[in-house]
C-alpha cells in the first residue's frame, strides 16, 4: 500500500543552545502529517529525521491524527524516514529545512 507522508517545517527560530555545542545556534520548528493513500491518519508511527550535514537525529512519534511536531530542528540537509512496527513506510531524502520560509513535501 502507498502512503501518503508529508513534511513540513515553519518558520519559527530561536537562539540558544539546543541541543548543540554552540550557544546562539539558529534553531526552527517541524510539523507534519502522515497519513496513508485514503487519507486516513498514521497513528503511533515513528518519524526519523536525520541531518545529513552533522548525523543528528531527531525521532518523532506521530499521534491520533497523523501529526508530528517538534522544536529545536537545526536548519540543513535532511533523510526523513516513516516507519510503523518496524516496516518502512516511506523515506524522503535531501530535504532541506530552513526556518527561512515554511516548506512541505508529501509522497
Amino acid at each position: 500500500m502507498k502512503q501518503r507522508f508529508a513534511y513540513g517545517n515553519a518558520a519559527s527560530g530561536s537562539g540558544g543552545a539546543v541541543c548543540t555545542p554552540v550557544f546562539a545556534q539558529a534553531t526552527g520548528t517541524i510539523k507534519g502529517t502522515c497519513k496513508n493513500m485514503d487519507g486516513t491518519p498514521i497513528v503511533g508511527a515513528n518519524v526519523e529525521w536525520v541531518n545529513t550535514d552533522n548525523g543528528r537525529k531527531y525521532n518523532l512519534k506521530t499521534n491520533k491524527k497523523g501529526e508530528y511536531f517538534s522544536l529545536g530542528i537545526e536548519p540543513g540537509k535532511y533523510k526523513v524516514t516513516l516507519t510503523q512496527e518496524g516496516k518502512q513506510l516511506d523515506q524522503v531524502s535531501n530535504f532541506r529545512s530552513a526556518w527561512t520560509r515554511p516548506s512541505s513535501i508529501s509522497t
